[in-house]
């Protein structure tokens, strides 16, 4: 499997909670969001099958249309089209 099954056994030790993406959201930048705080994300609006299943985690998942962006800027999700935030240092693995 390689160094991503490797990674993703290291996580789970950690105690990390893993949230699966459906693959067809996937594929379309559903995972590409950005972190504000712990438990809480901006997203793009139209993947409801990831939005339900992290708020089932209790995510709290703040929408925004974003998908004409993608179709019209050439691709990129809403992470990769922002700057990085500066905000206080959260929790590290240890």
């Amino acid at each position: 499997m390689g160094c991503l099954f490797d990674f993703i056994e290291y996580l789970k030790e950690k105690g990390v909670n893993l949230i699966e993406i459906p693959c067809e959201e996937g594929e379309s930048a559903a995972a590409n969001h950005i972190a504000l705080e712990p438990g809480k994300i901006i997203n793009t609006a139209g993947f409801d099958k990831t939005r339900k299943k992290l708020e089932k985690e209790g995510v709290d998942v703040i929408e925004v249309e974003w998908a004409q962006w993608i179709v019209r800027g050439g691709g990129g999700g809403i992470h990769c089209a922002t700057g990085p935030l500066i905000r206080e240092p959260g929790p590290r693995l240890t």
